[in-house]
């Protein structure tokens, strides 16, 4: 049974639209990982995961300040997802998107219809 709440709270690790839950489900899923390479969790785990995630997933850890700055960047894209969803269409004062995020989408926007 704990392997199959590892896997719904890798799940909810990744793609949960809550942050909160984000957070807590990767510091769970952090906790279980924890321990010898051929626990039961680590197992299911490279069952389940591509072999180069794997490898990725081995890779020291991020500094402080890199953990800052990502938590910054999600906190952000949570603000901008929240600000495209307004019920009545609008995107709060009028202006075109606001963030990395909508940055990012609108240079990919011009790409797709400008071309290179």
């Amino acid at each position: 049974m704990s392997e199959a709440v590892l896997l719904r709270h890798l799940y909810l690790a990744m793609f949960s639209a809550s942050v909160d839950q984000r957070f807590v489900s990767r510091h769970l899923c952090t906790l279980w990982m924890d321990g010898d390479l051929e626990s039961p969790q680590k197992r299911l785990l490279a069952r389940i995961v591509p072999s180069g995630l794997i490898e990725y997933l081995k890779m020291p850890a991020l500094s402080v300040a890199e953990a800052e700055n990502l938590d910054f960047l999600e906190a952000e894209e949570s603000e901008f997802a929240a600000y495209e969803q307004r019920p009545d269409g609008q995107g709060g004062s009028g202006k075109k998107g606001f963030g990395a995020m909508a940055r990012l989408k609108e240079r990919i926007g011009d790409l797709v219809t400008d071309g290179p």
